[in-house]
């Protein structure tokens, strides 16, 4: 199973996915993007086995926050295709 994991991550996340029999896809969150997701990106990577999708808002480690709109966007995507979406808020 797969799990969708923003990179860069705190990589706890990474590693619980794997400690627990997953796979890790990383969806990235580049720098000339203020290090947030594109939520096509995200999207594009989501396949039959995709179980969850991870946010880390603010990013650890880059101190990205995520505005509203993203958030949404990404709880869109994680209902129509009927994911887990954990995140990692403080």
């Amino acid at each position: 199973e797969e799990v969708l994991v923003p990179s860069p991550d705190y990589p706890l996340w990474t590693a619980a996915v794997i400690l627990n029999g997953g796979r890790a896809v990383h969806y990235p969150c580049l720098p000339e993007n203020g290090f947030l997701p594109d939520p096509e990106a995200l999207e594009a990577r989501i396949t039959p086995r995709t179980r969850a999708i991870v946010v880390i808002n603010p990013n650890n480690p880059t101190g990205a926050v995520y505005p509203k709109a993203l958030l949404e966007a990404i709880a869109d995507i994680a209902t129509r295709h009927r994911l887990v979406l954990m995140t990692d808020e403080i």
